[in-house]
């Protein structure tokens, strides 16, 4: 007999609030069924299994990091939206990296719908990005090129690789976004961009 109040959608909401108190790597189902008061088994009664509780709590994170990057592009100066984007990246997975490494660890899945909630995060980037890229010219390679300064950078915060306090971390990352936002000036005065491939 199924939990009188247990649904899916409580399931994930009860799983990412757990997540962001223990920790993704913390994880446990046996832990979520009791914070629900059911039996583990009991949570298969209405979700396939742990790898669906997971890409849930990863969509969930996606649709937050959407939000903050969607309002950080919310300005008329081109240079500013980027930089205020690139701030809001790193800024939301400092105040929320569990989510952060849920959304990292979601699976290449084939999904129609996994894929759609994914590209809810690229989108505010791609925007910002697409700014300074010539019309008509394929802008994947530049999209490629600042998530992987983003994101390398904030794996090396997290693993604690920035311990020399003589330069702010703070101030590396300025560097980086300006060495970004270079290129990207370089490119919006060319139509010579890399080509487009996925």
């Amino acid at each position: 007999m199924q939990k009188k109040g247990i649904t899916p959608e409580k399931i994930y909401q009860e799983a990412t609030q757990l997540i962001i108190e223990k920790g993704y790597d913390r994880f446990s189902v046996r832990e979520l069924a009791g914070r629900l008061d059911v039996q583990p088994a009991s949570l298969y009664s209405h979700v396939k299994n742990a790898a669906e509780i997971s890409v849930a709590v990863g969509k969930n994170a996606i649709a937050q990091l959407s939000r903050t990057l969607e309002k950080a592009i919310e300005k008329e100066n081109r240079e500013e939206a980027f930089i205020a984007m690139a701030h809001a990246y790193r800024n939301f997975a400092h105040e929320n990296p569990e989510l952060y490494k849920a959304i990292m660890a979601l699976p290449g899945a084939s999904e129609t719908q996994l894929k759609e909630d994914e590209q809810k995060t690229i989108r505010p980037m791609r925007a910002a990005i697409e700014n300074f890229v010539p019309a008509g010219a394929p802008s994947i390679n530049f999209q490629r090129f600042v998530r992987s300064a983003m994101h390398g950078f904030i794996m090396l915060e997290s693993e604690g690789f920035m311990r020399d306090k003589s330069i702010s971390a703070d101030d590396s990352y300025d560097m980086l976004i300006s060495a970004c936002l270079s290129a990207l000036k370089e490119a919006s005065v060319t139509s010579d961009v890399p080509g487009d491939a996925q």
